[in-house]
């Protein structure tokens, strides 16, 4: 038997406690990205910063990447948006975020559930067994209505 708690849940769960930080840190991503999407939503589309004429068109999802060493890499040139569209494709990244953020949280909240379950399984049967073995004082026919008296005064 393991002389400390956590050296006990560690020797027994190792591979799955890994596995669960991996999947916080993976988590961290879309959460973090779901901070910053209701600015600029607010300052691009609905208060027409880039849109002053109409008609303008900025792009949506540009992604590129600076390398070190190879340079400059243009994974997808982005898609050109009048205001009301962006504004719309800004809202549907924030609602994919926002339940992508729910499904970590569940999936992490149900594997720590699952994780922890068949070493807490045992501990409530120890508890009903020690309580069981002190008997419960009989319940007298008068005696709430007595303490409930003696209470008010």
């Amino acid at each position: 038997m393991e002389k400390s708690l956590a050296r006990y849940i560690w020797s027994n769960t190792r591979l799955e406690q890994i596995w669960i930080l991996l999947v916080v840190a993976a988590s961290m991503i879309p959460y973090f990205l779901s901070f910053d999407l209701p600015k600029q939503i607010v300052n691009g589309p609905i208060q027409g910063k880039g849109f002053e004429h109409p008609g303008d068109t900025q792009t949506f999802m540009h992604i590129a990447v600076d390398v070190p060493l190879i340079g400059h890499i243009e994974v997808f040139q982005g898609v050109q948006l009048t205001r009301i569209w962006m504004l719309i494709a800004l809202s549907l990244v924030f609602l994919a975020l926002v339940v992508l953020n729910g499904l970590f949280k569940l999936y992490i909240n149900t594997y720590k559930g699952r994780l922890g379950e068949p070493h807490a399984a045992p501990n409530p049967l120890r508890a009903d067994r020690s309580r069981a073995a002190v008997p419960a004082r009989p319940f007298q026919a008068g005696e709430a209505c007595r303490n409930r008296d003696h209470d008010q005064g």
